[in-house]
């Protein structure tokens, strides 16, 4: 499954999926998924040349569900980037300190620096746990060229 693949002609987003390709030849029998919330419609037709999939069936709707949806937040452009940023993910945090149980599975995607500040007040909202009782998690895919 790839999420959030981003392709600029001539380059890849990340070189990784470059190697993606060679799958189906040790996975022969497997059915492959691609999926991308982003994908310009003038790749949907070389997608599955980059990754090597033979005879692709397109489906393009919706993936909001009643209990699955996308909500996109724009970041202003006007004020302190990092105030701007900090009210964006100070709010997710703090409802999901009021009702930790109720609350929606979220997933942020933010630049490494902020994460790592909405990491910070999640740990002081929530204090220190472990992986059975945490009600977060933080993810870093190596995007950024420089790793706090």
């Amino acid at each position: 499954m790839l999420k959030s693949s981003f392709i600029i002609r001539g380059e890849e987003f990340r070189t990784a999926f470059q190697k993606l390709k060679t799958l189906p030849a040790v996975f022969n029998d497997v059915p492959f998924m691609a999926l991308s919330e982003t994908l310009p419609t003038s790749l949907m037709k070389e997608l599955p040349n980059i990754l090597g999939l033979n005879n692709p069936v397109t489906v393009q709707e919706s993936p909001d569900r009643t209990n699955i949806f996308l909500k996109k937040l724009h970041k202003s452009k006007i004020g302190d980037t990092n105030e701007i940023y900090e009210s964006i993910f100070k709010t997710e945090c703090d409802d999901l300190k009021k009702d930790p149980y109720n609350y929606p599975v979220t997933m942020l995607f933010m630049p490494l620096y902020y994460i790592s500040q909405a990491a910070a007040y999640l740990k002081h909202l929530f204090g220190d746990g472990d992986i059975t009782t945490s009600c977060y998690a933080v993810l870093f895919s190596r995007q950024d060229k420089v790793v706090l």
